[in-house]
């Protein structure tokens, strides 16, 4: 063969098995029949191809396409089902509480174990030490026990620093954002669950009052401060989040000590922090709105070991 007759046989060879499958174009067909005519070698290479085709279509089931009466009965059917009030009911809030249940599921476990069991037993000390006490004082203890309790808690739940499942969690389709929220859901949550169960139990004992004047001595209190300390965490990592947080439960504690005199202005604005109230629960909100718009930015997952 010439050089260019090498070159066009080694092309044709390239060619044989979309040539068999019927990919080729118009051209290259024309060129590889004339080729195949004239070249034994790649006639037999081209029936052995042909071979494994009418295998392969042999050995393949026998597939038709649904009639019309099918496709009609279908979309009868789908078209019957959207219009009943049943099928269309809340499908989108029922889509989102499941996907919620299988986030906040997924990320329980990676909260660290001994978080859940410190704040029961703290909480508890709290409890037995405002039964301890006078009616009148059992919503004050609890009101410096329970926000100490979940403030603690938020502080430690984002940060690689205590976390080593994190780095995993924000390269995740999920964001961090959700993330964060979950884990916000699941601690702040547990805490609030156990202040209600310490403040029904110490009203129902006889320790103290009704159950809301208990707790609207520390809700408020727990909110903020808890808020606080998820900020910080976030921004600047947990040890500091723990020293912010510390420093103004004591602030909060040293303003109810009757030795200690504050200016008229002062002790209003500790007396409406350390309280249940419009600006306690809206400035806590506002601070976890703004948490979670900062997070994804301050915690990207190239940033994670830093």
């Amino acid at each position: 063969m010439t050089e260019n007759n090498d070159a066009t046989h080694e092309h044709v060879q390239g060619m044989l098995a979309g040539y068999t499958a019927g990919s080729v174009n118009t051209a290259e067909r024309d060129v590889i029949a004339a080729h195949v005519a004239d070249c034994v070698e790649c006639g037999n290479e081209l029936a052995g191809w042909q071979a494994i085709r009418t295998g392969v279509r042999q050995a393949a089931p026998a597939v038709t396409a649904p009639g019309r009466e099918v496709v009609t009965t279908v979309l009868e059917r789908a078209r019957a089902e959207a219009t009943t009030p049943s099928a269309g009911k809340f499908p989108v809030m029922r889509s989102a509480l499941r996907h919620a249940a299988a986030l906040l599921a997924g990320q329980l476990p990676l909260v660290q174990r001994r978080l859940w069991l410190a704040s029961a037993l703290v909480m508890a000390l709290g409890g037995g030490l405002a039964a301890a006490g006078t009616r009148d004082a059992a919503g004050v203890v609890l009101a410096f026990i329970a926000p100490v309790v979940a403030a603690a808690g938020l502080a430690v739940i984002y940060s690689p620093r205590v976390d080593p499942h994190l780095e995993v969690a924000l390269a995740s389709p999920t964001s961090p954002r959700t993330v964060l929220l979950a884990r916000l859901t699941l601690v702040f949550g547990y805490d609030l669950v156990l202040g209600l169960a310490t403040s029904a139990a110490l009203s129902w004992t006889g320790a103290a009052g009704q159950v809301w004047t208990i707790v609207s001595a520390w809700l408020g209190p727990m909110s903020l401060l808890s808020a606080v300390s998820l900020a910080v965490a976030v921004w600047r990592g947990p040890n500091v989040a723990m020293a912010t947080a510390m420093t103004l439960w004591a602030a909060g504690l040293c303003t109810t000590l009757p030795t200690v005199h504050l200016a008229g202005i002062l002790r209003s604005v500790s007396e409406t922090l350390w309280s249940t109230n419009a600006v306690t629960l809206g400035g806590a909100a506002l601070i976890v709105i703004g948490t979670l718009v900062v997070a994804p930015r301050r915690t990207q997952p190239h940033a994670v070991l830093e």
